[in-house]
């Protein structure tokens, strides 16, 4: 969330983060100083595609935040960000993906 990181939630609002009511509405919301939701998508993929030619088939634990979760699993679904879920990810929480489809 670029400067607001680290702030008071209230400020966290529709204009600045794209996600409203628990939905993404506009995925190229940038808050000052920080990234939109299709540029965290796109450092997803990046991070899929290399570790899917530097590790071939072998299952990969990740350690990362929930904005990174919700862009990995909207990429490797192949699900649109406009109108994505923006659902609760917990903190130490476990979620399972699969690149296999997007090859």
């Amino acid at each position: 969330f670029g400067a607001l990181e680290g702030g008071p939630l209230a400020e966290l609002t529709s204009e600045v983060t794209g996600i409203a009511h628990g939905v993404v509405v506009d995925p190229d919301v940038r808050p000052a100083e920080g990234e939109s939701f299709r540029d965290v998508v796109r450092r997803a993929q990046l991070f899929v595609e290399q570790a899917s030619t530097e590790g071939s088939d072998v299952p990969l634990l990740v350690v990362t935040h929930g904005g990174m979760i919700r862009a990995l699993r909207a990429y490797c679904s192949r699900a649109p960000l406009e109108g994505l879920i923006w659902d609760p990810v917990g903190n130490a929480s476990v979620w399972t993906m699969s690149t296999s489809e997007r090859r």
